[in-house]
């Protein structure tokens, strides 16, 4: 068997299912990621006059990481032989915080499916445990794209107050989505039920 756990932009899925475009959905925001030295003494977030000066460090950074924020979503995560996992899956996007959980959630499943079963059936229990938790995941999006990058003046100090923890977030009815999975009892279920 091969398992493709080689993220966002998986060269397993690609050569498996196809070009990454047919499961690619953009979010509307692009970011950048590189180190620069704490020159200012930064704890949390500050004020807007210290962006000249890391614009200005991005220039002579060492190296930087520019991708924009993005989901995978596919029909199915197996093709024959192969499984998919993780971000190659079904990559949430960092807006949700979730890329990790969902991982290990989805790897959980993959690993007991074919206990008992041939391949075929062992890849759709693994995907038939995991799929609700990964859409319900992949739905908070727009919620992050919302706190993370606010639109209006009124937003922006909502975020830092609540960055700040001077508020917290409204509670949702029912389990939240990062817990919305339980973790099944290996010890208690047959061998063959993974689910």
């Amino acid at each position: 068997m091969v398992l493709g756990a080689d993220g966002l932009h998986s060269r397993t899925r690609a050569l498996l299912f196809g070009p990454e475009e047919q499961f690619y959905r953009y979010l509307g925001y692009c970011f950048a990621v590189f180190t620069m030295r704490n020159t200012f003494g930064l704890t949390r977030e500050t004020a807007g006059r210290e962006v000249p000066g890391m614009l200005a460090a991005l220039r002579e950074a060492d190296g930087l990481f520019f991708d924009g924020a993005g989901q995978i979503r596919m029909p199915r995560w197996s093709s024959g032989r192969a499984a998919l996992v993780g971000d190659t899956a079904s990559a949430p996007s960092f807006l949700t915080g979730q890329g990790t959980s969902l991982a290990l959630v989805g790897a959980c499943p993959l690993a007991g499916s074919p206990a008992g079963r041939d391949r075929t059936a062992g890849f759709a229990a693994y995907e038939h445990c995991s799929r609700a938790f990964v859409a319900l995941n992949q739905a908070q999006a727009g919620h992050g794209g919302a706190t993370l990058v606010p639109t209006t003046a009124r937003a922006l100090e909502q975020r830092n107050t609540m960055l700040r923890g001077l508020a917290t977030r409204p509670a949702t009815e029912g389990r939240p989505a990062h817990s919305a999975l339980t973790r099944p009892d290996f010890a208690q279920r047959p061998e063959h039920d993974y689910c």
